[in-house]
């Protein structure tokens, strides 16, 4: 209780919340990520609808301990939705960063942590990013973006466009 407003002491069953903490920016912002992450993730199944098997998460690099930086896939197999996870644990900016992905196409940003309206610096990725045919991850694709410090940011596929049919007269 109080995460979601940044606020500093443990929650007190005896006391209150310390809703005052939100007439000062940063724990403003607090309450603005936690918000918008909490619609983030009802609008996206595939980072709930298979939490109990295997066949709703893939380790994209599980083993970035030099860096400190995670990433996976989250997918709904019913929907064929999918998101792109990669986590930060360093306050260490990691430009021209590469993930594999399982498809090429264009990826575009969908979440980024570092926001200016969560409190972060802003740090965002221009959509779309280009997959490049190169084994990354044991993938056959890869993207590459830059990755703020401290974050968590997350992709989608961008949908292939259908060419348009003309209808004979």
């Amino acid at each position: 209780m109080g995460n979601e407003i940044g606020q500093f002491r443990e929650w007190d069953f005896d006391g209150q919340i310390e809703w005052f903490l939100l007439e000062y920016d940063m724990h403003a912002a607090m309450q603005r990520y936690y918000a918008a992450l909490n619609h983030f993730y009802l609008e996206h199944s595939a980072l709930w609808a298979c939490d109990n098997s295997w066949d709703g998460i893939q380790w994209i690099d599980a083993d970035n301990a030099d860096e400190s930086v995670f990433s996976f896939r989250r997918i709904d197999p019913a929907t064929k939705q999918e998101v792109i996870v990669v986590l930060n644990f360093t306050p260490v900016e990691r430009r021209g960063f590469y993930v594999g992905v399982p498809e090429e196409g264009e990826y575009r940003e969908v979440f980024n942590s570092d926001a200016r309206e969560f409190g972060g610096g802003g740090l965002l990725n221009a959509s779309p990013i280009p997959s490049e045919a190169v084994l990354c991850h044991g993938l056959p694709h890869r993207i590459c973006f830059d990755l703020p410090g401290m974050s968590a940011v997350m992709f989608e596929r961008v949908p292939k466009k259908k060419p348009r049919t003309r209808k004979k007269s």
